[in-house]
């Protein structure tokens, strides 16, 4: 969601309109979700996607004569066999399309200003989509609980973040991988030359720290992610001795399962729970029969994908 907003900002700066396609209600076979979005200009698709194929093809289409138009429109796909068979698709389902025009304005401008620096800074946001097309807006907090609500609510927080303890190898893959699927990463390790801008320019902070003084030293939320990839057993059992102290959403570890069976076992005679031990994922990552560091990252960064899926269903269950 950053590189939309950065490109409808910067086209917003320059005096260019955009039109804004997102999807804002879905089900069935449909290509993606709800919040799904994408830049269109009257050369065509800029930036984005709301699933590929035919579909994104005629809403191109359509988003290009309503730029033209200089107006929006929320247009309902009822997919059905004769309707996905005009649109070339094999899958059904129902979804609903949201075309925003996007004028470039003051008010749009400080509109969007509002809503990069809430995804820069990690902070609580909110872009309204209005359902007429034409309306924009920034809200620091709400929730939709009125189902005549006449916009669409485009979260902008980004509050989860992925603590990596380890420098090495794994951590050199993993951290570029996670940041470019829009994870926040933060990497710990006890040696200065694995803690450096120049191996995680991707991270958004780096420590160098005793894996034993982890206490009251980093403070981990209860939508945080933990990941210990030490360089040996000593410090993964240090990072997870901490990590169970902590409300972390996950955690998982690297190893085989010996090394596991070993930490296992340190961390009960430390008077930790059968019940405690089964909240660390470990091996870590889904099993792809992945052997280098490259191939490994991948198969964490898929496991991590899928929790934060989990993550943000359970955070729409719990809203009022």
């Amino acid at each position: 969601m950053k590189k939309i907003i950065e490109k409808l900002l910067e086209r917003c700066r320059e005096g260019k309109n955009s039109i804004l396609v997102t999807v804002i209600s879905n089900n069935g076979s449909t290509p993606r979700n709800a919040g799904a979005c994408m830049i269109v200009t009257k050369k065509g698709l800029l930036t984005g996607t709301i699933g590929g194929g035919m579909l994104e093809y005629k809403a191109t289409e359509i988003a290009i004569k309503k730029l033209s138009e200089k107006k929006g429109e929320l247009i309902k796909y009822r997919l059905t066999k004769e309707e996905t068979a005009s649109l070339g698709m094999i899958c059904g389902g129902n979804v609903d399309v949201l075309f925003t025009f996007i004028q470039s304005s003051p008010q749009t401008l400080e509109t969007l200003t509002s809503s990069y620096n809430s995804l820069n800074n990690y902070t609580e946001g909110n872009l309204l989509l209005y359902h007429d097309g034409e309306r924009i807006d920034f809200s620091k907090k709400v929730t939709q609980t009125d189902t005549k609500s006449n916009y669409f609510i485009q979260s902008l927080t980004n509050s989860s973040r992925v603590f990596i303890f380890g420098g090495g190898h794994l951590a050199q893959e993993l951290v570029p991988l996670l940041s470019h699927l829009n994870f926040r990463c933060i990497v710990i390790d006890d040696r200065k030359d694995f803690t450096t801008k120049e191996l995680f320019p991707d991270a958004e902070e780096i420590y160098t720290m005793n894996f034993s003084d982890l206490k009251d030293k980093i403070k981990i939320l209860q939508q945080d992610y933990i990941i210990a990839i030490t360089r040996g057993h000593t410090g993964d059992y240090e990072v997870l001795k901490f990590a169970l102290t902590t409300s972390a959403f996950y955690i998982g570890a690297v190893g085989s399962h010996s090394k596991v069976k070993a930490v296992n076992e340190k961390l009960r005679a430390n008077n930790f729970t059968n019940e405690d031990l089964k909240r660390i994922t470990s091996p870590i990552g889904i099993d792809i029969k992945s052997e280098t560091p490259a191939e490994i990252a991948v198969s964490i960064a898929a496991q991590l994908i899928e929790q934060r899926a989990i993550l943000k269903k359970d955070k729409r269950a719990s809203k009022p």
